[in-house]
């Protein structure tokens, strides 16, 4: 899962500032912050030096949490999908989906 620098500053202040939601945000999130540029260049070069044919990385654009959400899973059902005789297994309908995008928070 990947959100922009813009996003996770949103998210921090909403934990901040909501009671609800306080104990998800430490004082090493706030600090690790500051190092945002050096975390990306490390983390470009973890992807760069360790993704594969046969293991390989899948980004999944975070920003929008339902549409990650959603992502992850149909990136998780398709690689199932190389491995599991899906025949045997009835596949979320496109219509369902749809419904669930929509009305699902």
């Amino acid at each position: 899962m990947s959100i922009s620098k813009d996003e996770q500053l949103k998210r921090f202040k909403e934990r901040i500032e909501n009671p609800k939601k306080r104990w998800k945000i430490t004082s090493e999130d706030i600090l690790n912050r500051q190092n945002w540029d050096s975390y990306q260049q490390a983390f470009e070069d973890m992807l760069d030096k360790t993704d594969g044919k046969k293991n390989p990385w899948h980004i999944v654009a975070a920003n929008n949490k339902r549409y990650a959400r959603i992502n992850a899973m149909k990136h998780i059902a398709k690689r199932l999908n190389a491995h599991i005789d899906t025949e045997q297994v009835e596949l979320l309908k496109p219509e369902v989906e749809k419904l669930a995008t929509k009305y699902l928070p």
